[in-house]
């Protein structure tokens, strides 16, 4: 084997994702194990928070909040309070 040639396990490997059926298959995979991983990660839930009179809808209002918050809480806790939610005391 000269220097630079690819070893023959690695051309071997790259003659899977060559066939169609693999990749289907490894796509279907990676999705299954993406959606498992998102299960997971459960985002706020509302009996941590109290709401003011005239609050946004919970779900709203942690959707939105999420999105623009960078996952930093001090931004998330700003952004429920504008929206009429403050985090309850533990």
């Amino acid at each position: 084997r000269q220097h630079g040639q690819p070893r023959d396990h690695a051309v071997h490997i790259a003659r899977h994702f060559r066939d169609a059926e693999t990749v289907k298959q490894m796509r279907k995979l990676f999705l299954i194990a993406a959606l498992g991983f998102s299960a997971c990660a459960t985002g706020p839930s509302e009996k941590d928070w109290t709401s003011n009179p005239g609050a946004q809808s919970f779900a709203t209002a942690a959707s939105a909040c999420s999105q623009i918050s960078y996952n930093i809480e001090a931004n998330f806790t700003v952004c429920m309070a504008g929206r009429g939610w403050v985090k309850a005391k533990d």
